[in-house]
């Protein structure tokens, strides 16, 4: 019986002494994140400042295999600046498109992704259309103006109201 009471004591101290030794590992795991992930904010704030790209912030663009020990500078640096350089040719395709393209961008500068974007610029165009389409009523409306033209401006004007079944009556 004082063998057994002597384990289970002997048991209880290596317990107690192996949790401390958890939470201590814990914490200290926790501030090296802590200062990993400060010092990749600042390797991003060194590339970032290279390029014209407010949108892009660390959080949309952190790979988590940086806060791996084994993951040097290097490689995080070269991957922010990978990920800088593909937003510059990703906009660029956003930007030659002739319809959607600002949705596209808008939409772009959330999610740095450009399939997403270039739907999500679509699906914004389409509503947009839809509500246009919406608005046209079909009802018709008076407008008088006066405009300073020259005569080939003014047929012009004329050929256009006619193509477009506006009707002309003088003031």
């Amino acid at each position: 019986r004082d063998f057994k009471a002597q384990a289970k004591e002997l048991c209880d101290m290596i317990e107690t002494a192996s949790s401390g030794i958890g939470e201590q590992l814990e914490a200290f795991e926790q501030k090296r994140l802590e200062e990993k992930t400060s010092h990749i904010q600042s390797l991003f704030n060194d590339v970032a400042s290279n390029y014209d790209l407010p949108f892009i912030t660390l959080e949309k663009v952190m790979n988590d295999k940086w806060l791996n020990k084994a993951t040097s500078d290097k490689a995080i640096v070269e991957e922010i600046t990978e990920r800088f350089e593909k937003a510059i040719k990703d906009l660029e395709v956003i930007r030659k498109m002739p319809s959607y393209s600002f949705e596209a961008e808008e939409s772009y500068k959330t999610c740095l992704d450009l399939n997403k974007a270039l739907e999500e610029g679509e699906k914004i165009s389409e509503i947009q259309q839809k509500k246009n389409t919406a608005n046209a009523d079909g009802k018709k409306y008076t407008i008088s103006f006066k405009c300073h033209i020259t005569i080939a401006q003014a047929k012009a004007l004329k050929a256009y109201c006619k193509e477009n079944g506006i009707v002309i009556e003088e003031i």
